[in-house]
């Protein structure tokens, strides 16, 4: 092409890619607001009498450092994952001490409904047998 310019070729894996972390944030806000917030505010509520809630509170601060110091304060309001679809959350979502853009509490739900949705699946299905 004139002037070195060079077309970038869109494929579906690009597209694909692109629209992962979108489809996993829609993901996390529908099974946070129908069944996680829940699950969480159990067990990790935000206050508790117990020494074991509040070991565990003390181990996932003495685990953040101060450049994420910002994910251990309450979160005030939760902003939408998409503008097409638009959950209002419960007031478990506030009863948590992981709010919802914790990375910890991210990646244990994100692993979770993703060993609950393997195993749904029928026996050998991914080893081909």
């Amino acid at each position: 092409m004139a002037g070195g310019q060079s077309r970038k070729k869109t494929g579906s894996r690009t597209v694909l890619f692109t629209a992962l972390p979108f489809l996993m944030d829609v993901v996390l806000e529908v099974f946070d607001t129908f069944l996680l917030d829940r699950l969480y505010a159990i067990l990790l509520p935000a206050t508790s009498p117990s020494v074991a809630s509040t070991a565990v509170k003390d181990a996932v601060k003495d685990a953040a450092t101060a450049t994420f110091t910002s994910m251990r304060e309450a979160p005030t309001s939760y902003h939408a994952a998409s503008q097409f679809l638009q959950l209002e959350p419960s007031d478990f979502a506030y009863m948590s001490a992981w709010p919802r853009d914790n990375a910890c509490r991210q990646t244990l739900s994100l692993y979770l409904i993703t060993w609950y949705r393997r195993l749904q699946l029928p026996p050998g299905f991914l080893s081909g047998h």
